[in-house]
């Protein structure tokens, strides 16, 4: 199995598992910082996503386009999961919701940056 696949469902498969474990013992409201690394491995697991396309027949952006592709295509997703959270009623409940959802996207596209980084070593060390 393509390495970049292997790495992206490991992710993905500790997202679940870490956030299962933190809706069913409260943890992200007993520890507000955990927020921020879950943000930071879904960025990631964004970035791995994005760059596992080609293995499912979809082309890329060119080499010089990618990293700004893989980022705002990070940063759509981060979008779409904050407007989730609004509309379901999570994040507008909470003092500062504006503070945390900048916070969130920002680690995003950290996280984002951080899958980039692990894509371009993985790209020059197969190569």
């Amino acid at each position: 199995m393509n390495l970049r696949i292997t790495l992206l469902l490991s992710t993905l498969i500790t997202i679940a598992v870490v956030h299962a474990v933190s809706i069913e013992f409260y943890l992200y409201w007993k520890y507000l910082w955990l927020d921020i690394p879950m943000h930071i491995l879904g960025g990631i697991a964004c970035a791995l996503g994005f760059s596992a396309l080609p293995f499912f027949g979809l082309k890329h952006a060119s080499r010089y386009t990618s990293m700004m592709w893989t980022i705002l295509f990070t940063l759509c997703v981060g979008v779409v999961w904050e407007m989730f959270e609004f509309s379901a009623g999570i994040s507008q409940s909470e003092p500062g919701f504006f503070f945390d959802t900048v916070l969130d996207l920002v680690m995003d596209v950290t996280g984002g940056l951080i899958g980039y980084g692990v894509v371009r070593s993985l790209n020059a060390s197969l190569s």
